[in-house]
């Protein structure tokens, strides 16, 4: 069965998923000159490899040291979501926007 979801929560995963969401996993980057946090690098790897576990790790390292990163909330987001974590998924999806 799938958890009730927030009509709002919705909406945000429609948004997310229309703007290509966390299909921001792949290998590419939206700027390849941007300096990225190592945490948030080995995330994007850990994703790659579907370590979920892992991911939200790293991305909480990450998020740790610049808590307002939409792209690391937007990947953990991802990383919540795809361990079933719906609550937290939308948290940061919601802290992305």
């Amino acid at each position: 069965m799938i958890p009730a979801v927030r009509p709002w929560c919705a909406a945000i995963l429609l948004v997310l998923a229309a703007a290509g969401g966390a299909a921001g996993v792949d290998d590419g980057d939206d700027d390849p000159n941007a300096v990225r946090d190592p945490s948030y690098v080995a995330a994007r790897q850990a994703l790659r490899g579907r370590q979920y576990a892992d991911a939200i790790r790293l991305l909480s390292d990450a998020l740790a040291r610049d808590p307002r990163d939409a792209d690391t909330h937007n990947l953990l987001g991802f990383a919540y979501r795809k361990s079933g974590d719906l609550d937290r998924a939308f948290h940061h999806y919601h802290e992305t926007l």
